[in-house]
C-alpha cells in the first residue's frame, strides 16, 4: 500500500512539474507584455491589478528557474541513491548528457530573457531586435560548444529552429531599416511569412519522423529483452522518460555514458 501511494505521488509531482514546464513560456511572456504595457500607460488605474498579478508571475518564474537549478544538484547527487528522485526529476535531465544536465536551466533562462525582451521592449524596434538577436546567437554558440543533448536529432531540431529565428530577426532588422511601407520592405515581409509557414511544416514533419524513430526503437529494443521483469522495467523507464529512460537503464546496469 505504501509503495502504491509513493508511486502515485511520484506520478503526480512529475506531471505537475511537466505542466509547469510546458506553460512556463506562455505565462511569462504574457506577464511581461502586461508589465511593459502598464509602464507605457501608468495613468490607467484599470491596469494595476493585472500589473500586480504579472509581477507575481514573473517573480515566481524566476523562483522556478532557481528551484530547478537547485533540484538538478539534488538530482545529480542523489540519482543513484534514491529511486524516487530519478523517477520524479529525471524527466528534466535524462535527455541531456550527464556532464551538461544543467542545460534545462539554460533553456528556462533563455525563455525568460526572450519573454522579458518581447514584453518590456515592445514597440522599441531596433533595441528589441538587437537584444533578441544577441540572445539567440549566444545560445546557438553555446549549443554548438556544449552539445547538451543525448541524441543528435533533438540537437539538430533545436539548432535549426534557433538559426531560423536568427535569420527572421536579421530580415526584420532590414525591414525596420528600409521601412515596411517600401516595396522592398513589403517583399521581405512576404518572404518572412512564407518562411514561417514553411518552418512550421518542416517542424511537424521532423517531429513525425522523430516519433516514428522512437516507436521503432522501442519495439526493436523491447523485442531483444528476454526477461519479463526487465521488459517491465524498460517499459516503465521508456514511458516515463522517453529515450532518456534508456540512458537511465544503462546506467543502472553499470554502463558508463559518454560525456
Amino acid at each position: 500500500m505504501k509503495s502504491l501511494v509513493l508511486e502515485a505521488l511520484e506520478h503526480f509531482i512529475r506531471a505537475l512539474l511537466i505542466f509547469l514546464q510546458v506553460v512556463y513560456f506562455g505565462l511569462v511572456l504574457t506577464a511581461f507584455i502586461i508589465i511593459g504595457y502598464y509602464f507605457r500607460h501608468v495613468d490607467s488605474t484599470e491596469l494595476i491589478a493585472p500589473f500586480i498579478v504579472s509581477v507575481i508571475i514573473v517573480l515566481l518564474a524566476l523562483i522556478w528557474i532557481i528551484f530547478l537549478s537547485v533540484a538538478y544538484f539534488v538530482y545529480r547527487t542523489q540519482r543513484w541513491l534514491n529511486a524516487h528522485v530519478i523517477r520524479t526529476l529525471g524527466f528534466f535531465y535524462l535527455h541531456y548528457r550527464s556532464a551538461v544536465g544543467w542545460w534545462n536551466t539554460i533553456n528556462l533562462a533563455r525563455f525568460y530573457l526572450i519573454a522579458a525582451t518581447v514584453g518590456l521592449l515592445l514597440g522599441w524596434g531596433a533595441a528589441q531586435l538587437s537584444v533578441l538577436l544577441v540572445i539567440f546567437i549566444v545560445y546557438v554558440i553555446a549549443l554548438i560548444i556544449f552539445r547538451p543533448y543525448q541524441q543528435i536529432f533533438p540537437m539538430l531540431i533545436d539548432l535549426l529552429i534557433s538559426v531560423f529565428v536568427i535569420i527572421i530577426l536579421v530580415l526584420l532588422f532590414i525591414v525596420w531599416g528600409i521601412g515596411s511601407d517600401t516595396s522592398a520592405g513589403e517583399w521581405i515581409l512576404r518572404v518572412i511569412i512564407w518562411m514561417f509557414w514553411l518552418a512550421i511544416v518542416l517542424y511537424v514533419l521532423l517531429l513525425l519522423v522523430y516519433l516514428f524513430y522512437v516507436v521503432v526503437t522501442y519495439i526493436i529494443t523491447r523485442k531483444n529483452i528476454e526477461s519479463d521483469s526487465k521488459k517491465k522495467n524498460y517499459d516503465d523507464n521508456f514511458l516515463s522518460f522517453g529515450t532518456g529512460g534508456r540512458q537511465m537503464e544503462r546506467r543502472q546496469h553499470g554502463d558508463t555514458l559518454d560525456n
